[in-house]
Formats: C-alpha cells, sequence, structure tokens
C-alpha cells in the first residue's frame, strides 16, 4: 500500500508540475534564474531545445532518508520526498502546489474507483488529507488506507547553494543577487536546504552504502533499537549511516563483527563531549562539519556509556539481552553506570 501511495503521489505531483509549467507560460513568466554569461548552474538539468522547460518551476521529486535507503521499518509513520524547484520556492508556491495536488489526488482515487467498478470489483474510497506548513517549507499528506502515516514533501531548489553555480565569485555573486531578487513569501532558507542536504545524504548512501547487503541489515537491526528507547535514538538516521560507513571493512558476510564494530565505534569515545572525541565528520559537506553537533553532552555520554555496556555483553553473547531494553531497563543501565 505504501509503495502504491507513493507512486500515486508521485504522478499527482507529475501533473501538478505540468499544470503550474502551463501557467507560467500563459503569463510569459519563465522560472529559471537568470544568470550573467560566464555563469552557470551544476548538477541540475541542462538546459533542452524544449522552450516549456524554460517555464517548469517544479523539476522533480526524489525519494529521500528511508526511502531511498530502503531502511524504512513497520514502525516507521513517515516518509519523505523532495520536490526539487527550478527557482526559490515562495509560500504561493506552496499553497499552489497543495491545491493542485489535492485536485489531482482525488482525482485519481475516482478514477480507481470506477475501474473497479467495470471490472465488477468493489473498492474502498480512498481519501487524502494535504496541509501546508510554511515554517517548515514543506506539506503533508495523509491517507486514508494508510491513517497512522504521514509522507512529507520537502521543497528546494539548487541555486540556494553558491556550490551549485559554476564561474561564480564575488562580483558575479552581487550580479546573480540582483538578477534574482528573493520572493516576498520566499520559504525558510534553512528548512530548503536541509531538503538539499537530504538528497545528498540519499545519493552517497545510494553510492557508497547500498552495494553491500551487511550494511543495510545492520543499519536496520540498529533502526529497530532505536524504537526501544535505548540511548542509540539519539542518533539521527545520518549519523548511524556515517558510523556503519566507517566500521563496514569487515569480512564478507560477517553481520556480527560490523554490529559489533558499531558499537565499539562509539564506546571509543568518538563522541566524547569538549572536542575529546573526533565526532562524525559530514563526508557530504566541503567544510569540516560535525554531523553529530547537534547532541547534548549529556546524550554524548550516555551513548558512550551505553556502547561500552553492548561491547560488554556481545563479548558474552548475550545478543537477547541487547534488545530486550526497555525505558525502564535503560534508566537501570544508566544508574548502574554512574555508580560505577
Amino acid at each position: 500500500i505504501l509503495q502504491r501511495l507513493i507512486e500515486d503521489i508521485e504522478r499527482a505531483l507529475k501533473t501538478v508540475s505540468d499544470k503550474i509549467t502551463e501557467q507560467c507560460k500563459i503569463n510569459n513568466m519563465p522560472v529559471e534564474p537568470k544568470l550573467p554569461d560566464n555563469v552557470k548552474l551544476n548538477n541540475v538539468e541542462q538546459p533542452t531545445e524544449d522552450a516549456t522547460e524554460a517555464y517548469r518551476m517544479l523539476k522533480g521529486a526524489m525519494k529521500v532518508s528511508t526511502l531511498a535507503m530502503r531502511l524504512f521499518l513497520k514502525t516507521d509513520e513517515e516518509y519523505s520526498l523532495v520536490l526539487i524547484c527550478a527557482n526559490k520556492p515562495s509560500l504561493t508556491l506552496l499553497n499552489d502546489i497543495c491545491q493542485e495536488l489535492t485536485i489531482g489526488l482525488n482525482a485519481q482515487a475516482i478514477a480507481a474507483i470506477h475501474l473497479d467498478s467495470n471490472n465488477g470489483e468493489q473498492s474502498i474510497p480512498t481519501t487524502y488529507e494535504i496541509e501546508t506548513h510554511a515554517d517548515d517549507a514543506c506539506l503533508t499528506i495523509k491517507c486514508s488506507l494508510l491513517p497512522k502515516h504521514t509522507i512529507r514533501i520537502m521543497l528546494t531548489s539548487p541555486v540556494f547553494r553558491s556550490e551549485n553555480f559554476l564561474n561564480l565569485d564575488n562580483t558575479t555573486r552581487q550580479q546573480v543577487a540582483e538578477l534574482n531578487p528573493d520572493p516576498i513569501d520566499m520559504l525558510n532558507k534553512n528548512k530548503c536546504l536541509e531538503a538539499a542536504a537530504e538528497i545528498r545524504h540519499s545519493n552517497w548512501f545510494t553510492h557508497c552504502m547500498l552495494e553491500q547487503n551487511s550494511n543495510i541489515i545492520v543499519l536496520r537491526i540498529l533502526r529497530d533499537l532505536q524504537y526501544n528507547q535505548t540511548p542509540l535514538s539519539f542518533l539521527n538516521l545520518w549519523c548511524l549511516t556515517l558510523l556503519v560507513y566507517k566500521c563496514q571493512n569487515q569480512p564478507p558476510n560477517l553481520l556480527t563483527s560490523l554490529f559489533r564494530s558499531v558499537f565499539a565505534c562509539l564506546s571509543s569515545g568518538i563522541l566524547l563531549p569538549n572536542q575529546i572525541g573526533p565526532g562524525i565528520i559530514d563526508p557530504c559537506e566541503k567544510e569540516l562539519i560535525d554531523a553529530a553537533a547537534y547532541l547534548t553532552n549529556e546524550q554524548r555520554l550516555s551513548l558512550t556509556n551505553y556502547a561500552q555496556h553492548i561491547i560488554r555483553l556481545i563479548a558474552f553473547e548475550n545478543y537477547e539481552k541487547i534488545f530486550q531494553f526497555g525505558s525502564y531497563q535503560t534508566e537501570q543501565l544508566s544508574s548502574d553506570i554512574n555508580m560505577k
């Protein structure tokens, strides 16, 4: 059902893109960023002979996070897509997408009912609840077929990052800013940059992690541990992925070795505060940025203590105890370690 829902949303987004493109074309409003002759956008679609593309604001949608990494579990209730825009997205655009997407998804639901009735089958009517979240630069979709699940669609654009421009210096940077003023109701830039980072993370994962099945299995196990309210839940998916990447050079098919190496890495103090630990460097950023910079000192200490305890359990092959921790056991573990 989830896969079908994602496909329906992607199909509806393509229709929305065509409608908005047609409106821009009628109003003669090209949406491609205006650039000096010596400046070009990198890592985006190259201009085509089709003049319509100059008016296409919505370039495409990408699965990110657990969907792109194939790490979703039955316990997950939120999934993410990123909608790539040709230029800086605005609140007006977000509302237009919400309105057209509602029409498109409902039209698909009605068409599905008619198709089933023609085939003599009885189908359950599907309803959608779509909301905009301007502060988060996204919209959310809920479907009656999966009432507990939420699909989050985040908006971004390559023009937000200066790294996406070729031959850009201080002079041309000013020219680009003058040629492309920010929309009055532009969406939160930081949220759009976070969405762009999700794309980079998913692409990196595909190229560096997806080929080894052991990485996927261990990441799924670690994510399951996160749902057991262990200190491991302090780590977001990106940090967890980078930890496994650091430890993936293990003999083939030895999942236990990779699993143990992750906790050995944590227990060694990689996350310790006050720059004692080296941190987890983000490979998708040009600068040296710690992907775990958001962690508090208390969380860092808790993670290190927890990992050291897990290493002891693994040494005695007490794997059943690792996966039986709940909130109460975790509190007991923390107090016992602190007493020691």
